[in-house]
C-alpha cells in the first residue's frame, strides 16, 4: 500500500513531465523502508514490534554501499545519506511528504459540543458548555483532524489499474442499459443530475458519505464519530473494502457533538472546490491531464444520525418521516400508521394510500430552511413541531447534487435487518403481540408452532452447503 502510493505520489508531483519509477526517485532504503511499514499497517503490527525487527534488518544491511541519490528535487525527502531502513514513526513522515495527504487541524469544544469553524471560528469559549477553548498558553484543549480529499483523488488517477477501474464500471452499466436500478448510476437521481449539468465526463466521481456515533467502550460512554467517504465509482462487489474507503476524519468524544454541522464545514467546503473542477489532474490510463469533478450525491446514516445531518426533526416526533408529510400519531410512542387507530375520534380519520403519499420535495426543504433558519449555526430555540420539519441548517444545503430528501435513501441494515427481520421473528414465534395475553382461547394466526421452527432450523442448517459465500459467511 505504500509503495502503490508512492509510485502515484511521484507521478502527481511531476507533472507533464515524464514519468519515473520509485526506483530512480528515492533511495533504495527509503523504498525498503515503506516497503516493510506497508507490511506493518496491513498486518496491524505494533509501532515497537516493527522498530525491533527494522533495526535486526539494518544490522544486516549495514554491509551494503550507499544506494542512489535523490533525483527529484520537488519530494522533499530528509536525511538522504542515511541508508538505514526507518523506523515506524520516521516512515509514517516519509510516507506523508511524498504522498502530500495531509490534515488540517481545527480546534474543537473538549466536550466535542462544536468545531470552531465558521460562525464560530472567533469564539473563545463554547456557547453550549461554556468550556474555554484554549488552555492559558492558548493551546486548544481538543482538536478535530480533517484530512482532505482531493490530493486522495489525484493519486487514484495516477495508477493506471485504478484509473481504469473508477471508469469502466460506470460505463458497463451504460453500455448494458436495464429497465430496473442495479445502482445509482441505474437511478433517476442520476438522470436528473445529468440533465442539471454534472457528470459530463466519464472520469467525474460519484461520493456518498456516511456517519454514525461509535462507542469505544462497552463500560461507559464515549463516543467518536467517524466521517467515512465512499467512492459510487466502484463496482459493489468490492465497494466497500478498505482501499474505496476515504477516512476524512473522526469527531472526537467524549460525547455527541451539540452541533454537528459544524464539523461537516471543512467537508463541505472542499466538496464545492471538487464540484467546480480540480484541474491538471493526471490520468495514468490515457495518460492524459484533466479537470476532475467530484460530486457528493448519496448520504446514509441510521435515523437519529440522518436527522442530525439533515437538520430536521428527530424519530420521536410528529413529522419525523424525511420522505413524507404523513403525521404521527402517540400510543404509548409516535408513529405513522396508514390507517386511522382504533379509538380516534372521527372528525380525525385518515386513510393513506401508500401508492400516494403527501411526498416532500428539494425546493420546499430549501425554500423552509431559506426562509425559516437565520443563521448557520444550531438553533437551540427550535420549535417542537417546526414548518416542515426543517429545525436546523445543514451544511449539505450547500450542495447542487444533494437532493432532500432524494439524496438520504433508507439503511438497508437499521431499517430491515435490525428492525423489520427481528420484529417479524417475534411475530412469527408470538412474542410481539402482548394483547389477550390473560385470554387463554386467543389465537395468534401468525404465531408458528414450535415443530415448525424445528423444521426451519434443519433447513438452515442443511442449506449451508448449497449458499453462495458471496452472501456472507454462516453465523
Amino acid at each position: 500500500m505504500a509503495v502503490n502510493l508512492i509510485t502515484v505520489a511521484v507521478k502527481v508531483s511531476l507533472p507533464r513531465q515524464k514519468m519515473l519509477t520509485i526506483e530512480n526517485i528515492l533511495p533504495k532504503s527509503v523504498v525498503d523502508s515503506l516497503r516493510y511499514f506497508s507490511i506493518k499497517t496491513r498486518k496491524n503490527v505494533s509501532e515497537s514490534a516493527h522498530d525491533e525487527y527494522v533495526q535486526q534488518a539494518n544490522e544486516l544491511r549495514c554491509s551494503i554501499a550507499s544506494t542512489m541519490s535523490l533525483f527529484a528535487s520537488r519530494l522533499t525527502v530528509v536525511d538522504d545519506d542515511n541508508e538505514e531502513l526507518l523506523s515506524a514513526h520516521c516512515s509514517s513522515e516519509r510516507l506523508r511528504t511524498i504522498t502530500g495527504i495531509d490534515h488540517v487541524r481545527f480546534a474543537c469544544c473538549k466536550n466535542s459540543c462544536i468545531a470552531y469553524t465558521g460562525d464560530y471560528n472567533n469564539l473563545h469559549s463554547c456557547p453550549f458548555c461554556q468550556h474555554p477553548r484554549c488552555d492559558e498558553k492558548n493551546i486548544p484543549f481538543q482538536t478535530f483532524d480533517y484530512i482532505s480529499l482531493t490530493h486522495r483523488l489525484r493519486l487514484q488517477f495516477a495508477n493506471k489499474e485504478r484509473a481504469k477501474a473508477l471508469t469502466e464500471y460506470p460505463q458497463s452499466l451504460e453500455d448494458s442499459p436495464w429497465d430496473g436500478v442495479r445502482d445509482y448510476w441505474d437511478g433517476e437521481l442520476h438522470k436528473e443530475h445529468k440533465r442539471n449539468g454534472f457528470f459530463g465526463d466519464p472520469r467525474d466521481i460519484a461520493l456518498s458519505f456516511s456517519t454514525d456515533g461509535l462507542d469505544l467502550f462497552k463500560v461507559g460512554k464515549y463516543a467518536v464519530w467517524p466521517l467515512l467517504i465512499l467512492i459510487l465509482n466502484t463496482d459493489p462487489k468490492n465497494r466497500v473494502e478498505k482501499p474505496n474507503l476515504i477516512l476524512c476524519g473522526i469527531i472526537p468524544g467524549p460525547r455527541n457533538p451539540k452541533d454537528i454541522q459544524s464539523f461537516f464545514k471543512p467537508l463541505v467546503d472542499e466538496l464545492k472546490e471538487l464540484a467546480n473542477g480540480i484541474s491538471d489532474v493526471y490520468d495514468a490510463f490515457t495518460d492524459t491531464y484533466f479537470t476532475l469533478h467530484a460530486h457528493l450525491v448519496l448520504i446514509t446514516a441510521d435515523l437519529p444520525a440522518m436527522a442530525k445531518i439533515m437538520g430536521i426533526s428527530e424519530h420521536g416526533s410528529y413529522q419525523y418521516c424525511r420522505f413524507c408529510m404523513i403525521q404521527g400519531v402517540h400510543a404509548g410512542h409516535v408513529y405513522c400508521p396508514l390507517r386511522t387507530p382504533d379509538g380516534t375520534p372521527p372528525e380525525f380519520a385518515f386513510d393513506h394510500d401508500p401508492a400516494s403519499l403527501p411526498l416532500r420535495n428539494n425546493a420546499t426543504y430549501r425554500r423552509v430552511a431559506s426562509e425559516t433558519l437565520k443563521y448557520e449555526t444550531f438553533n437551540p430555540d427550535a420549535p417542537a413541531k417546526p414548518v416542515y420539519g426543517v429545525a436546523q441548517f445543514s451544511q449539505f444545503y450547500q450542495l447542487d447534487t444533494i437532493n432532500f430528501p432524494r439524496s438520504f435513501p433508507n439503511d438497508v441494515m437499521h431499517l430491515v435487518f435490525q428492525n423489520v427481520v427481528p420484529k417479524m421473528v417475534r411475530w412469527w414465534n408470538g412474542s410481539f403481540l402482548k394483547t389477550n395475553a390473560d385470554n387463554d382461547n386467543y389465537v395468534d394466526e401468525l404465531k408458528m408452532p414450535r415443530t415448525r421452527w424445528r423444521e426451519i432450523g434443519v433447513d438452515m442448517e442443511r442449506s449451508l452447503r448449497t449458499i453462495p459465500s458471496s452472501f456472507g459467511k454462516a453465523l
